[in-house]
């Protein structure tokens, strides 16, 4: 009798370690398969171009900066030419015109210094006759009575008439040629106005043929390895078609699937750890950046039975830069949680030796 119940409570005590080993491999954590993948950038043009030299090959590695390939666009270089001969024309015909002008101008000043030179001699001359007949006359009585009741009357003498006569005409002329000095000077003032307005339009475009050009050199934006080059030297290429592609050294995040029927148990900026198939030592944590919106179906390599399909959600996960994971390696994916992540990881690496998931929690608790 008390081996009876000696074998009934070592039975019990079976069932309450069954219970707690239960509990303790739940379905809390829901692992699921990703792909490691990278960073890819293509390198096109917006416009149809030339390949005029390429510089590397696939598979090479290659740093931030670095020319990629050189593109060449004739239509472009004819531009930029014709451009720049319309500004040499331009700036040339505003040296010839200023030229022009400031010749008239000279030629005017020279006539006004003439025409003012002779006309102080000539009055020059008049205030010499006057001065000299004032002395002639100075001792005559009569002639000196009559002239004081001439100048009382205010009558002046013919010389003087003639010499107020030149001057206003001196000043008469050098306002004249100074209107016309002035009138050329704004003439030209207006029109290299104008042609700045113009000039200033034409370097403009020709900055922006010239920045078009020097995008035609396409250098790499980060440092890492060269994808695949799909043209030769000389070929021509068609707008946005790609040219080449450069993708980073290591893989940059995780493209993963969750179950449709646990994907709730998984959201953004949740913590997951990352393990290779291939090797369990290759693992890291990263962070879920994204969940998809929809339920799509799984890809082929991630399903447990290709002939069967599975639907589930998308999950993207970012893993840090620096990472021992190959491009496109499948990986197992673990969410951490933080009251028990010493279950999740012990069920992972259970997982990694298998070199398949044991289980994935489901309602029901069997693989799809």
């Amino acid at each position: 009798m008390s081996r009876i119940k000696l074998l009934y409570f070592f039975w019990f005590c079976g069932v309450v370690a069954l219970v707690m080993v239960s509990r303790g491999n739940g379905t809390d954590v829901a692992t699921f398969f990703g792909i490691a993948e990278t960073r890819e950038i293509v390198v096109n043009a917006e416009k149809a171009v030339e390949v005029r030299e390429i510089n590397v090959v696939p598979g090479q590695l290659i740093r931030a900066g670095e020319l990629l390939v050189a593109l060449d666009r004739p239509e472009l270089t004819h531009r930029i030419n014709e451009i720049s001969n319309q500004i040499d024309k331009l700036k040339a015909q505003q040296l010839v015109k200023a030229a022009d002008v400031q010749a008239r101008i000279n030629e005017l000043e020279a006539q006004q210094k003439a025409t003012v030179a002779d006309l102080q001699y000539k009055i020059a001359q008049l205030k010499n006759k006057e001065k000299i007949n004032k002395g002639l006359t100075a001792n005559l009585r009569s002639i000196q009575q009559d002239k004081d009741a001439k100048t009382k009357e205010g009558i002046r003498s013919p010389l003087q008439v003639q010499a107020e006569g030149l001057r206003k005409e001196l000043e008469l002329g050098t306002h004249l040629t100074q209107l016309k000095i002035n009138t050329l000077r704004e003439n030209l003032d207006s029109s290299q106005a104008a042609g700045s307005i113009q000039l200033k339009g034409l370097e403009e475009e020709l900055d922006l043929l010239h920045a078009e050009k020097n995008g035609l050199l396409k250098h790499s934006p980060i440092t890492g390895v060269i994808g695949s080059v799909n043209f030769k030297q000389g070929e021509k290429v068609s707008p946005f078609v790609p040219i080449l592609t450069v993708h980073s050294r290591c893989p940059a995040y995780v493209e993963g699937y969750i179950h449709e029927n646990v994907y709730s148990r998984i959201s953004v900026k949740d913590k997951v750890r990352v393990v290779s198939m291939a090797n369990n030592s290759a693992a890291t944590i990263g962070e879920v950046v994204g969940v998809g919106a929809r339920i799509v179906e799984y890809p082929l390599r991630l399903r447990k039975r290709p002939d069967i399909q599975m639907w589930g959600r998308e999950v993207q996960i970012l893993i840090p830069p620096e990472n021992r994971f190959l491009l496109g390696e499948k990986l197992i994916i673990t969410p951490v949680k933080s009251r028990d992540h010493r279950t999740g990881f012990g069920i992972l690496n259970a997982f990694s030796k298998n070199r398949e998931p044991s289980r994935i929690a489901t309602n029901n608790g069997k693989v799809p």
